[in-house]
């Protein structure tokens, strides 16, 4: 799916009016229509009143900015999130629709700047499997692993996760890699699309990727473009190697 850039224009300036509270609205096929935003707190949060779905007509996608987070101590800080959040991927799985978000941000002089927004969800399509920039749940580690499976034809399960989920108690790939339909493998009988699970500074596996064969591995480290890279570079940070059903 690919989007009017005039209605993402209209979005944009939206947002930079709106500022500091959260901008949102909707992509239909008459381009972009602001919504209300009645949620309980604006700065760090978005709501569309149903009233507002219903007079829009189609929907394509669902937009909304960024302007403020919370910080550790649980205040509100001008610091946008550049990744969805929790809310954010929840809401999104309910609707099954595209979500857009634009981080906005205010320079020291007081200049409003509204990033290009990215999208998630629904028939987004993916970049390229090479060479794309880490965003959490947009295009991390997992997101690399889905798209590539997505191309041979496999549709894995996505999984609402938080940034860090690693930290707070999770175990995403250790807790679903069987219900996805892959198993354990021997890592000297690998194959051309075995995913390898790897441990970094976390107490369970937190990273993935896929092999490629010719001692070649596609991941997406954090901080990273995603790209090949040699297995033996790797080799002894993984903790376990998979194989999907489909490849049995």
């Amino acid at each position: 799916m690919t989007f009017d850039l005039a209605a993402l224009a209209d979005f944009r300036s939206d947002a930079a009016t709106r500022w500091p509270e959260e901008a949102c609205g909707l992509l239909t096929d008459d381009g972009y229509r602001p919504a209300r935003n009645i949620a309980d707190d604006p700065l760090i949060d978005f709501r569309i009143a149903e009233a507002d779905f219903v007079a829009a007509g189609r929907v394509l996608a669902v937009l909304h900015s960024h302007t403020h987070s919370r910080d550790a101590a649980g205040a509100i800080v001008p610091r946008p999130l550049d990744w969805p959040s929790l809310a954010d991927q929840i809401s999104q799985e309910a609707l099954g629709l595209p979500f857009g978000i634009a981080v906005v941000t205010m320079s020291a002089g007081g200049e409003v700047h509204v990033a290009d927004p990215f999208f998630f969800g629904g028939d987004v399509e993916p970049p390229p499997l090479v060479g794309r920039t880490f965003r959490h749940r947009v295009t991390d580690c997992y997101a690399l692993v889905r798209d590539w499976w997505r191309g041979e034809g496999v549709d894995l399960p996505d999984y609402i996760r938080d940034d860090g989920w690693w930290r707070h108690g999770g175990d995403l790939y250790r807790d679903h890699f069987a219900a996805a339909g892959f198993r354990i493998v021997s890592p000297n009988d690998l194959k051309p699309g075995d995913c390898f699970l790897a441990q970094l500074h976390s107490p369970v596996p937190n990273h993935a990727g896929v092999f490629v064969g010719g001692g070649l591995i596609l991941h997406h480290p954090h901080g990273c473009l995603s790209k090949h890279d040699p297995l033996s570079r790797w080799q002894r940070h993984v903790t376990h190697w998979l194989r999907h059903e489909s490849r049995a």
